[in-house]
């Protein structure tokens, strides 16, 4: 891995980029571990039906919450590394994204809360709640910031106090048997104190200073690049999180209830090739300008990599799917074991859709994301609606595998301009790297 980091850069610049990369999975793992500790004690507790009415409505704030972030995450960095040299530059960008930011999460949250009360769907209070999420992330800002300058560390530490402290007051919930409103709330709490955490870290470090500022000059041009990233996550998050939200309605909350506890377990090492795409990607866009003929084969390395991990994931999984279940979450779920072993093979063709996204962004080519998003979207639609009354959650489970593999597979062969990732992908899953 060091190896394949220190040829995307100069030595130097390699060695931090595997140390924040380092930050970013050491915070994610402590998370990981906790967070799976108490989820499955919170599984059992609360069992299939009110865990399921829980995560139903995390899976629905979480579509909404894709357009608080308006598409500008991989922007955000990008203008930063490309104008790292210009503070004042930076500290105008900074205002306008901290505006932006602010007004699409105050719009996507009343969106979210809305669009509930109309249609009636799952339960109101809970909705509400959760969706704060969506207002607090306007502090992920920071975040990005940290990561433009490729020094994640003060936020992993920050985060990790906040979650902690959160953690500890769920585990004092379970322990005195307290009802699911309690776990909802304390959700509020979560996303409060992660928020508080980012926002003491930045004024410790004396960063550029924190203002709000409006530019409809700048705001225009961040938007019209923006725009199809904005749909692109919509679209994204429905292949992911349109599962659940539909299982409920279609299949009942226990059906949701089975589904989440598959797919939080699938995608519990999500945080390894995300983090290798976030740190990697300041360095690829250098390597474009500085060294263009290096670009496509650092690409390729990368992406073999990271379907390398994918396929040492999926092979651990296909083995001990059963009996984690059975030990980890007891007999109510047992169906979520074959749930398990289906989606599993997400994580590869998330991998294939995380590391072409850094070349879509790189290349400045972001409606192609929106492209196969909307096509993965669609496909995972329909196949819901045929195969989740027949088969109920595991239906749900092929039916998301099936999207993602038209996504970020089949839809490069289709599409022309995507041609050079197809090649670079089929490379990368017979596992070549040059």
């Amino acid at each position: 891995m060091q190896r394949i980091f220190a040829k995307l850069s100069n030595r130097p610049s390699a060695q931090k980029m595997l140390s924040n990369a380092a930050w970013m999975m050491g915070e994610q793992m402590i998370r990981l571990t906790a967070a799976l500790l108490i989820g499955v004690w919170m599984a059992r507790y609360l069992g299939p039906a009110d865990f399921g009415r829980l995560n139903s409505a995390i899976a629905y704030a979480g579509i909404f919450a894709i357009f608080a972030k308006l598409g500008l995450d991989r922007i955000f960095v990008r203008e930063l590394v490309e104008h790292a040299k210009d503070e004042l530059y930076a500290s105008r960008f900074l205002a306008v994204m901290w505006t932006m930011r602010l007004t699409g999460a105050v719009v996507a949250y009343s969106a979210a809360v809305g669009v509930q009360w109309i249609s009636g769907w799952g339960d109101g209070w809970i909705v509400a709640i959760v969706s704060s999420q969506i207002l607090f992330s306007v502090t992920d800002s920071i975040d990005l910031l940290f990561q433009s300058r490729v020094n994640s560390k003060p936020v992993v530490m920050a985060r990790s106090l906040a979650f902690f402290a959160t953690s500890g007051v769920k585990l004092v919930l379970l322990y005195f048997q307290a009802p699911l409103s309690s776990f909802v709330w304390v959700m509020l709490l979560d996303f409060a104190a992660s928020s508080l955490a980012l926002v003491l870290i930045y004024h410790r470090h004396h960063l550029i200073k924190m203002r709000l500022a409006f530019e409809a000059s700048t705001s225009a041009r961040l938007l019209q690049e923006s725009w199809p990233e904005i749909f692109a996550g919509f679209s994204g998050l429905l292949l992911m999180r349109l599962d659940q939200v539909m299982l409920r309605e279609l299949d009942g909350p226990e059906a949701a209830g089975i589904f989440a506890v598959a797919a939080r377990l699938s995608e519990a090492w999500y945080f390894v090739p995300m983090a290798l795409i976030s740190s990697s990607f300041p360095a690829i866009v250098r390597i474009k300008t500085e060294r263009p003929a290096d670009y496509m084969r650092e690409l390729q390395k990368l992406m073999t990599m990271l379907v390398g991990l994918a396929y040492l994931v999926i092979a651990i999984v296909q083995f001990l799917a059963a009996p984690a279940i059975k030990f980890l979450y007891g007999a109510s779920y047992a169906e979520s074991a074959t749930i398990l072993v289906i989606q599993i093979w997400c994580g590869l063709f998330m991998s294939l859709g995380l590391g072409s996204g850094s070349w879509i962004m790189a290349e400045r080519k972001v409606r192609l994301n929106l492209f196969r998003n909307l096509i993965g979207a669609s496909v995972n639609v329909v196949l819901n609606l045929i195969l989740i009354p027949r088969y109920g959650a595991v239906g749900a489970a092929v039916a998301t595998l099936t999207s993602l593999s038209v996504a970020y597979l089949v839809f490069d062969f289709v599409c022309r301009p995507m041609r050079p990732m197809a090649k670079i992908k089929l490379r990368s899953l017979i596992l070549l790297r040059h």
